[in-house]
């Protein structure tokens, strides 16, 4: 992906995805397992992290069986940004988390891609 469009495009479907495969009682790590692969690791040079999302607690974010409770697809919000590079990856895990919390109501708001990052070339439409 060379531009914003491609990006918050794909940002935007895997919001969907994600709502659609926790509604439909899917494993949303499985899911996760089988796709971040489709998306560059890659640091994305001319753009940065905004932490729109503050933190709430880590407690209680897993289940005794592994699955993560609701809370864990919020606080994945702001713990991406603080942790990990930008990278096409980290963005979609954004979204994956996104949909997922939209879909458990521990997140209460449609995130865009421009909440979580800030291109420093949005004019050209390069990054």
């Amino acid at each position: 992906m060379t531009n914003l469009d491609p990006l918050s495009s794909a940002f935007e479907r895997m919001i969907d995805l994600a709502f659609s495969t926790y509604s439909s009682g899917k494993n949303g790590l499985v899911f996760w397992r089988g796709i971040k692969e489709n998306y560059s690791t890659e640091p994305i040079e001319s753009a940065h992290w905004l932490s729109p999302v503050p933190k709430k607690s880590e407690e209680g974010e897993w289940n005794p069986d592994g699955s993560a409770n609701p809370l864990h697809f919020y606080n994945q919000l702001w713990r991406i940004p603080a942790e990990k590079s930008l990278s096409e990856r980290s963005v979609m895990q954004i979204a994956l988390n996104i949909g997922q919390g939209l879909a458990s109501g521990s997140v209460n708001k449609r995130w865009s891609l421009r909440d979580f990052v800030l291109f420093d070339q949005l004019s050209t439409g390069e990054f």
